[in-house]
């Protein structure tokens, strides 16, 4: 222990002395060991955590796929699951929505989630304060919520006391029988739940529909059962409700996913992240070995001293590991506290949809172990090739003096040559990779978007329902607001709409449409198609193109006929030869006037398939 204090003390009066290189040293290695903490912070949040709850090793996510491609559950199907399954001690439900809470005399949109009554006993999850939902519970009439420990404390101020207390939510009240643990995000962690309301309260009227997919399934294995069982259980399952409803099941297949194996998968992307931003490391240790082995000739001479002197090689490499790990150990502190930063501001990067995007990145165990990790690799990287070369002077040579000479010898030349060329291969992969991604970006910006981009385009949210306002009300409110917000000096144009490209609305609700003398798939009456309600002047506002037809006008009230507008990629699917513009629509069992074609545009992603 005295022999590593003595060395401490020497290296921190070494790295003293010469100032420029601890520098330059510390900031080659600080942008390393930061950016990868940071990165792999921000990893860790997104794939390799875990999902909430007791002994998450025993979930397994359950999954449903049509010919469509990927759906949700209906209700009935999850009871039929439920019923049917062995392998699965219990399984939940959930569905994500979004609602107005009433705060005095404002109203917030929340992220609810509409789960199952099982839901927190599934996950093995008690309450910081009240109880979970029972399913006794909701025989009754009473309307029960959950709320969020964030909101709890953020809008309630951790009062207790509201608990057995009415909230209201979307104009009706709800009584708060308890408060989710700290922490607790629901199953979806990038858009954390604010409130959890059992199914039964808000789906009474829709849980015989087995055609309304919106739920999400999760189950936990019985004691001694394996995922393979559970899987092939759920297959089988999946058949059977197939052959039972083929109006609304056929053709799906059931499947089911472990934890560890969507652990497993999620190690895919972040070993290619974490191998891309790790170049960014090895070029800063290549980097600071060359600046230790430039170092090393001036010492050689003081190294030859000590050897002479009686000091073995061992307490020499000692000496200067204790002068790589303190190097590293200095920048990994700084480098750390980039997540912190990333942390802070995380809402600056953020963008803005109705509900703000939270992941939950936090300097924990996994970050610590992956630092520290950092930090001895890095100091092996940088260190120890020039402490084994300088350990072992020409003592000769070294102590006439004649060891420093104007250029290195022929036996150090290769490894500053090997440094520099592991510097310039790796910044050139890192160049291209830059390059590559450079483009992407400006391909994506050229895509086209189905609205004009330029236009400096404001988005409002408004729930005049939230407040108590009628439909007849609302529909007043609207009016007169569009009115006053196209007086507003520097406003063009104001329209209204459900929903707006890239609002994070998963691509808006969805409405069954079938198509006079087109034939769907076999077993399909109608398909389900995501539609937006807008009013007259949106395409405009928006600067979406018509491509045939006209745009509603003001006899395409409620009491006017019924007409829809559709967007070219409708058209070309099952109109190709023909002009839909007077052809007609089921939507919902009700005729429907095809009165325009518009541009197709981009709902969610810019690169998404139309």
């Amino acid at each position: 222990m005295t022999g590593f204090v003595q060395d401490l003390r020497y290296a921190l009066k070494t790295l003293a002395k010469n100032r420029a290189f601890t520098v330059v040293a510390v900031l080659s290695l600080t942008l390393g060991i930061g950016l990868n903490t940071a990165v792999f912070s921000l990893v860790e949040a997104f794939f390799l955590r875990s999902l909430p709850g007791k002994d998450p090793s025993r979930l397994v996510s359950i999954f449903r796929t049509t010919p469509q491609g990927p759906d949700s559950f209906s209700y009935p199907d999850y009871q039929d699951i439920r019923e049917q399954s062995k392998t699965l001690s219990e399984i939940l439900a959930w569905s994500k929505h979004g609602d107005y809470i009433k705060l005095g005399s404002e109203s917030k949109f929340i992220m609810t989630h509409v789960v199952s009554p099982n839901y927190f006993s599934v996950l093995g999850l008690g309450m910081a304060a009240g109880r979970p939902f029972v399913a006794q519970a909701q025989q009754e009439n009473e309307q029960v919520v959950v709320l969020s420990y964030a909101l709890w404390q953020k809008d309630f101020g951790g009062d207790r006391s509201l608990v057995g207390k009415s909230v209201w939510l979307n104009r009706k009240p709800y009584v708060v029988i308890g408060i989710a643990p700290q922490g607790f995000p629901g199953l979806f962690q990038i858009l954390p739940a604010d409130a959890w309301i059992p199914v039964t309260a808000e789906y009474s009227s829709r849980l015989a529909q087995r055609d309304v997919h919106d739920f999400i399934l999760l189950g936990r294995l019985q004691p001694g059962a394996t995922a393979e069982q559970a899987r092939a259980e759920i297959e089988t399952i999946g058949q059977r409700l197939a052959a039972a409803y083929p109006e609304s099941d056929k053709k799906q297949v059931l499947t089911l996913q472990s934890e560890q194996e969507r652990l497993r998968e999620s190690m895919k992307p972040v070993l290619l992240v974490m191998s891309v931003v790790s170049l960014v490391l090895l070029i800063a240790c290549a980097n600071v070995a060359g600046l230790m082995l430039a170092r090393a000739e001036a010492r050689r001479s003081e190294f030859a001293i000590r050897t002479a002197l009686g000091a073995g090689r061992g307490r020499l490499l000692r000496q200067l590991l204790t002068e790589s790990v303190l190097l590293a150990s200095v920048s990994a502190a700084v480098g750390s506290a980039l997540p912190w930063v990333l942390i802070r501001f995380q809402g600056v990067f953020n963008p803005m949809p109705a509900f703000p995007i939270r992941l939950d990145m936090r300097v924990g165990g996994p970050t610590l172990i992956f630092t520290i990790v950092t930090v001895l690799a890095t100091t092996i990287l940088f260190g120890l090739a020039p402490a084994l070369g300088i350990t072992k002077p020409d003592l000769v040579s070294s102590l006439k003096g004649t060891g420093r000479t104007l250029g290195p010898s022929r036996r150090r030349l290769p490894a500053r040559s090997v440094l520099v060329v592991a510097q310039i291969a790796l910044s050139v992969v890192l160049l291209v990779a830059t390059g590559l991604l450079l483009r992407d970006l400006l391909s994506s910006l050229r895509v086209p978007l189905g609205f004009d981009a330029q236009k400096q385009l404001v988005m409002v949210d408004v729930g005049p329902g939230a407040v108590g306002y009628t439909t007849q009300q609302s529909t007043a409110f609207f009016q007169e607001l569009v009115q006053q917000v196209q007086a507003l000096p520097g406003v063009k144009r104001a329209s209204l709409a459900m929903r707006v490209p890239f609002s994070a609305s998963g691509g808006g609700a969805v409405r069954k449409v079938s198509i006079p003398g087109i034939e769907m798939a076999p077993g399909q009456a109608a398909i389900d198609i995501k539609f937006n309600a807008v009013i007259p002047g949106y395409f405009q506002t928006m600067g979406t193109r018509l491509l045939e037809g006209r745009d509603f006008g003001a006899v395409d009230g409620p009491s006017g006929a019924r007409v829809a507008l559709i967007d070219e990629t409708m058209a070309q699917r099952f109109w190709p030869k023909d002009d839909p513009v007077g052809k007609h629509l089921r939507v919902d069992g009700k005729d429907c006037e095809i009165i325009g074609v518009a541009e197709r545009a981009k709902i969610n992603s810019v690169h998404e398939a139309p």
